[in-house]
């Protein structure tokens, strides 16, 4: 009887939900001294501030990652999965994150002056008292996204970007040095 009860339970031993899994410790290893990580899997990594400045991250997978207070500019998120991602007080300046989706992800008090978020998806997404100073966002994606207290100063393509808002999601008005 007890073998028949460890043979029932081995498949949900084996089975590790993806809110579970931890990345692989030498990806994140390699990532650190090379800055290098293309399409690689980092999904849940702790990566808190971390000197990730000008790092290659095209296309990966950082899904719940936490990144709060890393350095992140200059970096290249050109295609990279940050859905639930942590990037509060990160600093963005600069970053490629074109193509990238950022749906639900806390980037409270971020950086991203002179970032690239074209066609971005921003839905659901915490902006709070982030800086998008100088931005570019062509065609990105906020819907539902609070941008409460962010810094829209010249921020490029905000014409074009498509919004959806609440009472609760407020977009502030940007203003232009002008």
């Amino acid at each position: 009887m007890l073998q028949k009860i460890a043979i029932a339970t081995l498949p949900l031993l084996l089975f590790v939900p993806p809110a579970l899994a931890t990345p692989d410790p030498e990806i994140i290893k390699k990532l650190l001294e090379t800055k290098e990580c293309v399409a690689c899997d980092l999904r849940g990594a702790d990566l808190r501030a971390t000197n990730l400045r000008n790092a290659n991250l095209l296309r990966a997978n950082l899904r719940g990652a936490t990144l709060a207070q890393a350095d992140l500019s200059n970096a290249n998120l050109y295609l990279a999965n940050l859905t639930d991602v942590n990037l509060a007080e990160a600093n963005l300046t600069r970053a490629n994150l074109r193509f990238s989706n950022l749906r639900a992800a806390q980037m409270t008090r971020a950086n991203l002056q002179e970032a690239d978020l074209t066609f971005a998806n921003l839905s659901d997404a915490n902006l709070r008292n982030t800086n998008l100073t100088t931005a570019n966002l062509l065609n990105a994606r906020f819907l539902n996204t609070d941008l409460s207290g962010a810094n829209l100063t010249a921020v490029r393509g905000l014409n074009n970007v498509q919004i959806q808002s609440s009472p609760i999601f407020q977009i502030p008005e940007p203003t232009n040095p002008n």
